[in-house]
């Protein structure tokens, strides 16, 4: 089959299907895909902050002279573009033993299936992470967006050790493996919370998870139903979804994300928006590759509203 016929199909068939497993099956990474801003390129992506308020709004009466002072009131955090691929082979064996456009479409789906898993899996990691992953090509994720300078000091560019308004809410029990009470999540979510800026989603480890709705009565086991709808099961605090998720770290002790979506951006760039690259054959083998590529990363523009409490345990 021409390689051209196996683009086609692929695009045609394939590539919608992997495109939509990867959004929606990690239910972190499809909530962080709801605010998807895209950009035409750049060196860096920029993202200005507020790090102080605006310090002249007051009464006035008449003539009275007005406060002309100049505020430092923003910083911008910047980031390199992390870029993700995965790859889908079309071998001439495959072809000798595909006969019609059914066949191969059929083999290209199984194909894709496998690298779709294989994309959502390291994507849905990295957005856990802090950014260090793969020498320093992973997204930088949650683990550095959500933290008070306790694990990453440097976010953006910006050190939260200097610039203390982009520091997190972090609660750790000194390694210790403690409890999950309804107590500790009402304190972290206070913590959190801003006049009526508040954290929109929790997410945790499934064991914990688990715990949560031990802990509570059946009457109040509610959920969301827009987060249920995108395949998610959930129930709710504070009147917010609690949602499991797979790629949240058990090690060395379960944690629990408190998430202002509200200032969440995905930026990604509009030409590496899950690109198809077509398949093209390998030099000195009876093989042709295509690509799937990626470019972006997700943004907290307001870390202090977002938090994480460590050092969990659903045993305990």
């Amino acid at each position: 089959m021409s390689l051209d016929t196996l683009s086609s199909v692929t695009y045609r068939e394939i590539i919608p299907y992997v495109v939509d497993q990867v959004l929606l099956s990690n239910p972190t990474l499809a909530l962080m895909f709801q605010n998807t801003v895209f950009l035409d390129g750049g060196t860096h992506i920029s993202q200005p902050i507020m790090i102080n308020k605006n310090s002249t709004p007051a009464s006035y009466s008449g003539a009275d002279p007005l406060n002309m002072a100049v505020d430092d009131e923003l910083t911008s955090f910047e980031f390199n573009w992390a870029q993700y691929y995965a790859t889908i082979m079309y071998t001439g064996l495959d072809d000798l033993r595909n006969g019609g456009e059914n066949a191969v479409a059929n083999l290209l789906r199984i194909r894709s299936q496998i690298a779709e898993k294989s994309l959502r899996e390291t994507m849905g990691s990295d957005l856990q992470g802090d950014g260090t992953g793969n020498n320093n090509k992973a997204m930088v994720g949650l683990a550095a967006a959500i933290d008070d300078a306790t694990n990453v000091v440097t976010y953006g560019n910006v050190s939260r050790n200097t610039v203390t308004a982009v520091r997190s809410q972090y609660s750790a029990n000194g390694g210790v493996a403690r409890a999950l009470t309804i107590p500790l999540l009402i304190t972290n979510y206070q913590n959190c919370s801003k006049d009526n800026d508040r954290p929109t989603h929790h997410i945790t480890t499934p064991g914990m998870f688990g715990k949560y709705v031990q802990l509570l009565t059946p009457t109040i086991r509610t959920g969301d139903d827009a987060t249920a709808n995108m395949g998610h099961p959930n129930v709710l605090f504070m009147m917010r979804p609690v949602i499991a998720d797979d790629q949240v770290t058990t090690t060395p002790r379960h944690k629990w994300w408190m998430i202002n979506m509200r200032h969440f951006t995905f930026y990604v760039h509009r030409a590496r928006n899950f690109m198809f690259v077509p398949f093209a054959r390998v030099p000195g083998q009876d093989v042709a590759l295509s690509h799937i590529l990626f470019a972006g990363q997700p943004i907290n523009d307001q870390p202090r509203l977002s938090g994480q409490i460590v050092d969990l345990s659903p045993t305990a």
